[in-house]
């Protein structure tokens, strides 16, 4: 009776520091928060294509079709010490022409904000971390007027003209004003592990009150054709 009372004892006590090994390691699981930086992926070497659209509304409607080539080139530190990365733009008029540089834009990523210089412009793209209904300052970082940027949607699906579809994609409003005689609205859609996947850009005014009269301005849109990920 004593040697099964001593087994018993023994048998809870085990289970007792079982639960308590268990019970530590639960606690020094780090649960590590997804801030969003796989929407801005800066990996030397990935690329993408884009096709672009550019109509132009006025007495006549012009159309371009062009494609444009965004690679991921090398870094530097700038006189600020942090890490740029040139991503080098080029451009052809068709699939089976050869690609000529056009021009060398800068993209940074830090934990607070992926930002690009765009022709000169330094703009805030993104900032982390990412969620729904968020906004911040998008020339926050240049010298023009304020502009509000917002996150429309997050971790939503995207299929673009290609068939390509993206399971978790971020969408940003970057301007938006519309109404029965104008239409400015930009906005732009980012894959998660890839970066922009597509891009549009509206800025068009209507010459009668019903807006269906004649149209001035013009649409310009931008999306993803092809791409490589560096890993």
């Amino acid at each position: 009776m004593i040697n099964w009372f001593k087994s018993s004892v023994q048998t809870v006590n085990w289970f007792i520091i079982l639960c308590l090994i268990f019970s530590a390691c639960k606690r020094d699981e780090t649960i590590i928060p997804d801030f969003g930086y796989d929407y801005f992926p800066l990996t030397q070497g990935s690329w993408i294509i884009y096709d672009c659209d550019s109509v132009i509304y006025g007495l006549d409607v012009f159309t371009k079709t062009f494609q444009i080539r965004e690679e991921v080139d090398t870094t530097f530190l700038d006189q600020e010490g942090k890490e740029a990365y040139r991503i080098v733009r080029s451009r052809r008029e068709s699939a089976t022409d050869n690609w000529t540089i056009q021009d060398v834009w800068l993209a940074y990523k830090d934990e607070l904000f992926a930002e690009r210089v765009e022709e000169n412009k330094r703009i805030v793209k993104l900032a982390f971390p990412l969620k729904s209904n968020k906004t911040w300052d998008g020339n926050a970082k240049n010298a023009m007027e304020s502009m509000e940027f917002e996150i429309d949607s997050i971790d939503f699906s995207f299929q673009t003209s290609s068939a390509f579809t993206s399971d978790s994609t971020l969408t940003v409003t970057q301007l938006l004003n519309q109404n029965i005689i104008q239409k400015f609205h930009k906005y732009e859609v980012y894959g998660k592990h890839i970066g922009l996947i597509y891009l549009r850009n509206d800025s068009l005014e209507f010459q009668t009150l019903n807006g269906s009269g004649d149209t001035t301005g013009v649409s310009f849109k931008m999306e993803m054709n092809s791409f490589f990920i560096n890993e």
